[in-house]
């Protein structure tokens, strides 16, 4: 079937999506498994809300990556058929197309020096690496008939809710391959990538720090509090100004603890 520059475009768009939510689901997974190191009470102590965070950035991932290796249906968009229009539309690669399309850029003329075809052997390569004849794809392709898409009842039966789950090797070469050989047709066609790097991924700790920072602001409330009735209602100046201080140098080393862990002891 024959397709148009701007379908096959709108196809790489799509794609792309399924592609880098994987990845960036799978980022997030992990990093918040890190956090536990660090922020073990915070977390286990709202384990229901972070329990399910954990596992929908996880489910997400899957969920993604069986679109992005979808090769049960015709019709379907995946790498494999996206591999597949490519082989039967390599002219939309040719070098005055890449050139019309790329008009705009100042560095078009110096980017259509390079060939812009797609390798014929390495189509073929990257095809066998998609398809269910890899054992790796074909491992997702039956978690995703037997558990994520669908609840197979033989599975159920036999007593096995996970049957025979990826591991962090497959899940990220299952990205990372699918992103590399995504991002190589999408440099030939347009001479743009996607990065793997997610904006604000870092965010989550600012999350818990803020969940810390409010704990200890409870306690430092209560604490004085329950000490001022201790005394009945009245606090020593110099004890409350050095209580204070203390909970303010504690905040800061909890938002800014690279400065204070690379700042010399006096």
């Amino acid at each position: 079937m024959k397709y148009t520059e701007e379908e096959f475009s709108t196809l790489l768009d799509v794609l792309a999506n399924d592609l880098l939510d994987a990845n960036h689901h799978y980022r997030l997974y992990n990093n918040l498994l890190d956090a536990l190191n660090k922020y073990e009470y915070e977390i286990n102590t709202h384990i229901g809300f972070w329990g399910l965070t954990l596992d929908a950035h996880y489910s997400g991932c899957l969920l993604c990556l069986c679109r992005a290796y979808d090769n049960n249906r015709e019709g379907t968009l995946s790498l494999k058929n996206l591999l597949e229009i490519i082989q039967g539309n390599t002219n939309i690669f040719d070098i005055e197309k890449f050139k019309e399309r790329l008009n705009k850029n100042p560095y078009v003329d110096r980017l259509a020096q390079s060939s812009r075809k797609p390798n014929e052997e390495q189509i073929k390569k990257d095809i066998e690496f998609v398809s269910n004849t890899n054992p790796l794809v074909k491992k997702l392709s039956k978690l995703r008939g037997s558990h994520i898409a669908h609840r197979n009842t033989k599975v159920i039966f036999k007593g096995t809710v996970d049957p025979d789950q990826l591991t962090s090797k497959e899940v990220e070469q299952l990205i990372n391959t699918g992103l590399h050989i995504f991002n190589n047709y999408r440099q030939l066609f347009e001479a743009s990538t996607h990065s793997s790097m997610l904006i604000g991924e870092n965010h989550y700790q600012d999350v818990l720090k803020h969940i810390r920072i409010g704990r200890k602001a409870i306690k430092f409330i209560t604490d004085v509090k329950n000490e001022s009735q201790i005394k009945g209602g009245f606090l020593e100046p110099n004890d409350t100004t050095n209580k204070v201080f203390k909970f303010i140098n504690d905040v800061q080393q909890d938002l800014y603890p690279d400065y204070y862990n690379n700042t010399p002891r006096q």
